[in-house]
């Protein structure tokens, strides 16, 4: 199944089933070398949707774990859709026990139970944090890996906090997802030896319930359980050997779009002329099919901009069928990677008698977000052409690199993007070719308009040169720069 051999089915729901599978020697994507014996391939676990499955949940779970840089939950490892219309997502096996399940057979020290809350309340303020809700929280949603660290699952109860109504609406979600965390702590704490040893952790979660105006409680929450004793490791839980990595075809969201993770997950390098490499990217993105986008970036190599897009019609006309499959989750995947916009701040603050604008207002946005006095505002904030907005952005984007000056970088880039990260290196690393190829900002050309998020073409200035193509996306402070790959 998807390039993987199903060794047996290891759960059921209502919205999928679960199976145990390892790398397929034979599979359609070739992951490990044929002579590899089982027992050393590794081992994923193939999570497969029924095709009434909401796509707008998949695609939040997707997210989830695409965006997660911490660890705390699963890796997602690959993404296929099926041929009857199923889609199947490859995530990291978690061998260990379930927290359920330790709690029915035993009890824990107070260090114990600091080593199994800490990192569970880190994980809940890092989702907060990018903006989702873990609405469902309970013991059986967390697993302890083989170093027997707690990984939150259940991730089909993450909901955004943007899918609630302003203000109240979103109040009422962060309420509900601490309302379980409170369940959670109190089902550690009647296991934990001595008695009341978590009553202060349990206080402090009660505490934050009550307030008004409400306010999340995870900063506070972390302080009382390191408080409560040293941590110590949880004993009677065997750490295994780790078992050997699958590489994974998806990209972190910090990484989605750099060239040698996207255009060849399999070899983890670029081939081929610009042409080629240009439609490698957007295919990725895409999901389509593999023989598909082999077949046609052969047919791209060397081609103008004119002629690939009279090929591509081509190969596109005779292979419909076939592309049906891959339309659903190859437009879903790319939404949900143009969309990814991760709010950044700590602890949530929010009245409940005033509306939240998204959220971003949840968590205040990192001093890069906010607007410049070395931008137009009129050209990035409210209702503008995102094409006048890019060239705005690129214009001021080639002074400060010039300029050395990473404050103004950061002022026209999104808040922790990959473009803010590579700029602020080449420039700390005076890197002095940084501030050349210069682009053609009156020939900008937009490819696609996601909402929130658009990609464009940018020529270069020299015309012999193949196009830039730049993801920017829209905030509270306007348009900002996300990536330039090229």
């Amino acid at each position: 199944m998807a390039g993987y051999r199903v060794l047996r089915r290891i759960a059921s729901g209502d919205r999928a089933d679960v199976y145990l599978a390892t790398v397929d020697p034979g599979g359609a994507f070739g992951r490990s070398e044929p002579d590899t014996p089982p027992a050393a391939r590794p081992l994923v676990a193939l999570r497969v949707y029924d095709a009434s499955a909401s796509d707008e949940v998949i695609a939040t779970e997707i997210e989830v774990m695409a965006s997660d840089a911490s660890g705390s939950t699963p890796s997602l490892v690959d993404v296929a859709a099926l041929d009857d219309g199923r889609t199947c997502l490859a995530v990291e096996r978690i061998p260990g026990p379930a927290l359920a399940q330790l709690l029915g057979e035993r009890t824990f020290l107070a260090g114990e139970a600091v080593t199994l809350l800490a990192p569970i309340v880190q994980a809940l303020r890092e989702l907060e944090r990018r903006g989702f809700v873990h609405a469902r929280l309970s013991a059986a949603d967390v697993l302890l890996d083989e170093r027997g660290r707690p990984r939150v699952i259940g991730l089909g109860s993450v909901r955004r906090l943007t899918e609630a109504p302003a203000g109240p609406g979103r109040v009422a979600l962060l309420r509900e997802g601490e309302t379980a965390l409170l369940r959670l702590v109190e089902d550690v704490a009647a296991a934990t030896i001595p008695a009341g040893a978590l009553a202060g952790c349990e206080r402090v979660i009660r505490a934050s319930l009550d307030r008004r105006p409400f306010e999340t409680c995870g900063e506070q929450l972390e302080r009382a359980i390191f408080e409560v004793a040293p941590a110590a490791p949880i004993s009677g839980v065997a750490a295994p050997g780790r078992a050997p990595a699958v590489p994974a075809r998806v990209s972190p969201a910090a990484a989605v779009v750099r060239r040698a993770e996207l255009l060849d997950p399999a070899a983890g390098m670029v081939t081929g002329a610009p042409s080629t490499t240009r439609f490698r990217q957007m295919a990725s993105l895409a999901q389509l099919p593999a023989h598909l986008v082999d077949e046609a970036a052969a047919a791209a190599d060397g081609l103008s901009t004119r002629a690939l897009r009279g090929r591509m019609a081509a190969i596109v006309s005779s292979r419909r069928r076939q592309l049906v499959v891959a339309g659903g989750v190859g437009a879903a995947m790319l939404a949900v990677l143009l969309t990814l916009v991760p709010p950044s701040g700590g602890t949530a603050s929010v009245a409940e008698s005033e509306p939240v604008a998204d959220a971003a207002a949840v968590a205040p946005s990192a001093p890069a977000d906010r607007p410049a006095e070395v931008i137009d505002a009129s050209a990035v904030v409210g209702d503008v052409d995102p094409v006048r907005a890019a060239a705005e952005l690129l214009e001021v984007r080639g002074s400060c690199l010039a300029a050395r000056d990473v404050d103004c970088v950061g002022a026209v880039a999104q808040a922790g993007s990959p473009i803010a990260a590579s700029d602020r290196a080449a420039m700390l690393a005076a890197d002095g070719d940084r501030a050349l190829d210069p682009f053609d900002l009156g020939a900008i050309m937009l490819v696609a308009d996601m909402g929130s998020a658009v990609l464009l073409e940018v020529p270069y200035a020299d015309a012999e040169r193949e196009p830039a193509s730049l993801l920017m996306m829209r905030s509270e402070a306007g348009w900002r720069l996300r990536e330039l790959f090229d």
